[in-house]
């Protein structure tokens, strides 16, 4: 082997042995960071804020649904300029999943998860939670006269539905023992 190929072969060895310097903007991103978790603003840490966001960075990755705090960096880097693409390399996150959290921004104004689609229920909570105050009063009481009670609360409903709603509160039909005379 030639000395000039081992010279170069030694001066290859050196660059990859150099550490790699930080770029400003990685640097003043990890600084974001910090500040994000540093709440009371005295330049430490807490190691629950830690280890809660180190959680919520991991589960953003194998979960379908990101974090709020995510969705709201992605919007906050979007109101500042930053495209599709760079917003995804710098969150890790996919540039579909970035576009589609900025057009749901853009539509509803609003990064929170908004609710499901599907039959409203027919009971109001305030009826059901009567109904249970009327079943605990008297446990005998029949879904007859259950049905008369809702009709006079003014959210009138079926004795199926009535069922339901006491089941779903914990109270099953369950007939009391006869006492002996």
């Amino acid at each position: 082997m030639s000395l000039s190929r081992r010279t170069e072969l030694v001066a290859d060895k050196t660059k990859c042995k150099r550490k790699k310097e930080l770029t400003k903007d990685q640097k003043h991103e990890i600084n974001e960071s910090l500040e994000l978790l540093d709440t009371d603003k005295d330049k430490e840490i807490d190691y629950h804020k830690l280890k809660v966001s180190n959680r919520d960075k991991h589960q953003a990755i194998k979960s379908e649904e990101l974090s709020v705090d995510l969705r709201d960096k992605i919007v906050a880097r979007h109101k500042s300029g930053q495209g599709y693409k760079t917003i995804s390399k710098a969150l890790s996150v996919p540039r579909s999943t970035v576009a589609s959290i900025i057009v749901k921004w853009k539509k509803f104004g609003t990064t929170r998860t908004l609710p499901r689609v599907g039959r409203p229920a027919k009971l109001s909570n305030r009826a059901r939670r009567a109904l249970v105050r009327q079943v605990t009063k008297n446990p005998t009481v029949t879904l007859t006269e259950l049905q008369k009670f809702t009709v006079e609360m003014g959210d009138p409903a079926g004795k199926t539905t009535i069922l339901a709603a006491l089941h779903k509160s914990g109270f099953y039909c369950k007939v009391e023992r006869q006492k002996p005379l």
